[in-house]
């Protein structure tokens, strides 16, 4: 048996799936996960948690403690990321722990994070082998975090450094230490020395000023999202691709994991604008193979490995990537994680992809967020200590989410950053909640999910770049489209549609018309279910609330075309129908 050397990536060996090896010719295993659950790694030391207070470094505690609330509660392969996937958490021969942390010394001036610190200490103890968990490894293929700062030079980061101790006021030094944490903890994690020495690999597709030598810092706020997508790497170069699959295949050569995600949504930018669709498709489809047959030849006899590929769940945006299902299904992709990236949305194309290819495994992606918004500068939310707000999805928002991919021919459901309803911010306050475990056990059933009270919603951003927040100029008349399932037997009471307008709609009144037919207002603007989760919630004042008889809704698209004649001064963030 092969020794388990990976000190953070060791989360447990095979299940015993199958009886053989998948072999050419031989029908294709099914996928038998019902739920997959990613865990992102840096949540150990960002989030307040029962094993990890917030700001403690990386240690066993923290990772063992990850894994094990994830087992026994329906979960069935718990994905770990190893970082950034800029370099390997694990005893690595292409890239030792102890050379990436000198390089790093001496390039920046900073000391390694202790996630590296913990890489120096030895191994990980196969705690996934212990609780019944498939383990599995999701590798970032072109992750950005952080690839901001990555050309400041070491006197830069010192002078960084020594500028922020001075800074007065309350917010100016939580921002301050803030920016400080992200440089300590997490900023080793998104450069290497293979990286630093290649910056003719670089996607650089984004025209943005030089930088000076003054302000380093607040040149990188300012092109912030510029300067992280010019700095991730292009895919049309093979030594960009090559560097990845040698990742791929020092795992697979060397530990007993039960499958291996390819993470193509950390983040979707691969190819400059030139670069033809054609042209991408032919170069990731013979990757795909590429890792399929490092797969198929690393696996143990008696063993089938599963691959999966986090990808967007819209179609637009695979193509743009050169993702094609049906392609890379061919090539030996098992399971397809349809990603809504960030925010969790209801409506996406899995319909369309399942049709297209109704033999492909989809598993629809859900987060801790329904909506991530600023709020206005008149709202009540307005200047809490957190600048962006975060509405918590609560439990019947995951079960309509899952009836409805079930309904549009998913095969399950897959977790993202589902810990941080803790609280991970230090400029946030008090832990917000802890993530609800218990919806686990009915999300892998499309039975449960189909007779749990339904929570619709459109939020304000999807994958496909167009916001469902507008800003209610007068005059606005818009139509938005709601895909919805009745739930098993039917929909059996009338529900409610409310719309939230921040900062208020301040005495403006407006028409709702569901499939053509006008709604009567009503003047309950309550949550359509009981929670605690009141994070970014409306309120009376910027919430309005208009009838929905059950006999106007449809097993399908819906229309809800909006009418404010007046217009307001503010933006419409959200739209949600409870109904049963």
């Amino acid at each position: 048996m092969r020794k388990i050397l990976l000190p953070i990536l060791s989360a447990g060996v095979f299940l015993n799936l199958l009886s053989s090896a998948h072999t050419a010719g031989t029908p294709r295993p099914e996928p038998p996960f019902h739920v997959l659950f990613s865990n992102d790694l840096t949540n150990i030391v960002t989030c307040v948690s029962p094993y990890s207070l917030h700001g403690s470094p990386f240690t066993q505690k923290g990772l063992f403690g990850t894994v094990d609330e994830t087992a026994g509660i329906g979960i069935d392969a718990h994905m770990l990321q190893p970082g950034y996937g800029w370099m390997p958490y694990w005893k690595s021969k292409i890239y030792p722990a102890k050379e990436h942390a000198e390089w790093f010394t001496k390039r920046y001036g900073l000391s390694p994070s202790s996630y590296t610190r913990y890489m120096l200490n030895g191994e990980f103890v196969q705690r996934c082998r212990e609780k019944g968990l498939a383990p599995f490894v999701s590798i970032r293929m072109n992750d950005m975090h952080e690839k901001m700062w990555v050309d400041f030079t070491k006197d830069q980061m010192a002078v960084f450094q020594k500028s922020e101790e001075g800074r007065d006021g309350t917010d100016a030094e939580k921002r301050a230490d803030f920016i400080k944490r992200r440089v300590r903890d997490f900023f080793d994690l998104t450069v290497s020395e293979f990286y630093g020495a290649h910056p003719e690999y670089r996607l650089n597709d984004i025209k943005i000023p030089e930088r000076g030598s003054e302000e380093p810092f607040a040149y990188a706020d300012e092109y912030r999202n510029d300067l992280r997508k010019n700095n991730i790497w292009n895919w049309i170069v093979p030594e960009v691709r090559q560097h990845k699959l040698d990742f791929i295949k020092e795992i697979s050569e060397n530990y007993d994991i039960d499958g291996l995600e390819l993470d193509f949504t950390r983040h979707r930018w691969l190819f400059r604008n030139e670069v033809s669709e054609a042209e991408r498709q032919k170069i990731m489809t013979n990757y795909i193979r590429e890792v399929r047959a490092v797969l198929d030849r690393t696996t143990p006899p008696g063993k089938y490995r599963w691959l999966s590929m986090r990808l967007p769940f819209r179609i637009s945006q695979q193509k743009q990537m050169g993702l094609d299902i049906k392609s890379c299904h061919e090539a030996g992709v098992d399971i397809f994680n349809l990603s809504c990236h960030y925010i969790t949305q209801q409506q996406h194309d899995l319909a369309k992809i399942h049709e297209a290819v109704p033999d492909a495994p989809l598993y629809l992606e859900v987060t801790h967020t329904p909506q991530r918004f600023e709020p206005a500068d008149k709202s009540r939310l307005h200047g809490r200590d957190s600048t962006d707000l975060f509405m918590l999805t609560k439990p019947e928002q995951f079960y309509t989410a899952a009836h409805l991919a079930y309904r549009r021919g998913a095969r399950g459901i897959a977790a993202f950053n589902f810990v941080y309803y803790r609280e991970h911010d230090e400029r946030m306050g008090g832990t917000v909640a802890e993530p609800p475990f218990e919806i686990f056990k009915i999300l892998r059933d499309p039975d449960l999910v189909a007779r749990q009270p339904q929570h619709y919603f459109l939020s304000t951003s999807d994958y496909n770049g167009r916001d469902f927040k507008r800003f209610v100029k007068k005059g606005f008349a818009e139509t938005f489209s709601l895909d919805m399932a009745p739930p098993k037997g039917g929909w059996t009471t009338d529900g409610r549609l409310r719309i939230q307008v921040e900062p208020a709609w301040a005495g403006a009144t407006g028409e709702v018309y569901f499939n053509g037919a006008l709604l009567e207002g009503t003047d309950d603007v309550s949550e359509p279910y009981p929670t605690k989760l009141d994070e970014g919630l409306g309120d009376a004042g910027s919430l309005r609330a208009w009838k929905l008889p059950k006999a106007l809704l449809k097993d399908g698209i819906n229309q809800v075309r909006i009418v404010i004649p007046e217009g307001i001064e503010g933006e419409l963030v959200f739209l949600d129908i409870g109904i049963r």
